[in-house]
């Protein structure tokens, strides 16, 4: 690959590549992982070089990548499954530390566990991941009409810079927003009604809010109810104040005040 030279510009194109597929394919489980079949989206960018739409700039790149589409392909379904693997060890620990309670090796006593020692992010449910990791990244644009000045706004998909397909918003932009703004929600309802509320002036949650209603991919119930528990237990987060002096980590809920 003589227009990849060195391992930094291999996985900026990787992680462009992944976003991507994240994009297209409606990938909601780990199965949807294991039979992901991504030859399409290689396809689609050679669609593009043929026409012209790719920046004069990029074509050597991106004719690299079609040529070497397997080594792409091998590394995308890598990171996908790595996700998978980590939800299977996750949920394994989770198992382990059931017996080990039930045993009395490892006593039921967390009550003063320090609750910030727990990243909500990175122990959140594999499908609310997914979900996030595949939300589509819009961006409004204005648009002036020449004869009579009115300026109308339209909502329009990033592209992204290399391979002029439509690509996905960062997840940490995905998760700081809905944890910032729908924290306080009490049904999955709640989250249908805000996003729709806050698409108006955030793209963010327009892209949201069409993957919360689409009918052509709906969210199956399993995700919606890992979607409603992941964004609650902000609202827990939230609630909580937390103590410190030189005694012992206290933790005070506040939820029912």
């Amino acid at each position: 690959m003589p227009n990849i030279f060195d391992s930094q510009t291999f996985y900026s194109v990787a992680n462009s590549l992944t976003s991507t597929a994240l994009s297209m394919y409606n990938i909601r489980t780990i199965d949807d992982v294991h039979a992901l079949d991504i030859d399409g989206m290689f396809d689609t960018i050679q669609d593009r070089i043929d026409a012209g739409w790719i920046a004069e700039e990029y074509i050597p790149l991106v004719k690299d990548v079609v040529s070497n589409k397997d080594i792409f392909k091998k590394n995308i379904l890598s990171r996908l499954n790595q996700l998978g693997i980590k939800e299977v060890d996750k949920q394994q620990t989770e198992e382990d530390n059931r017996l080990d309670t039930e045993t009395g090796d490892n006593p039921d006593n967390t009550w003063d566990k320090n609750q910030g020692d727990i990243s909500k992010k990175d122990n959140i449910a594999f499908r609310a991941k997914l979900f996030f990791y595949s939300v589509p990244k819009y961006e409004y644009t204005f648009i002036r009409d020449e004869q009579t000045g009115v300026v109308t706004r339209e909502i329009a998909p990033v592209l992204d810079e290399i391979f002029s397909i439509p690509t996905t918003e960062s997840f940490n932009i995905v998760w700081n927003k809905i944890m910032e703004n729908l924290w306080d929600i009490d049904s999955y309802q709640d989250i249908i009604d805000t996003t729709a509320r806050l698409a108006e002036t955030d793209p963010t949650f327009y892209a949201l809010n069409e993957m919360f209603t689409s009918e052509e991919n709906p969210i199956d119930d399993n995700t919606k109810t890992q979607l409603e528990t992941t964004i609650k237990s902000a609202k827990i987060q939230m609630n909580t104040i937390e103590a410190k002096s030189d005694t012992p980590n206290i933790t005070y809920d506040m939820s029912d005040e």
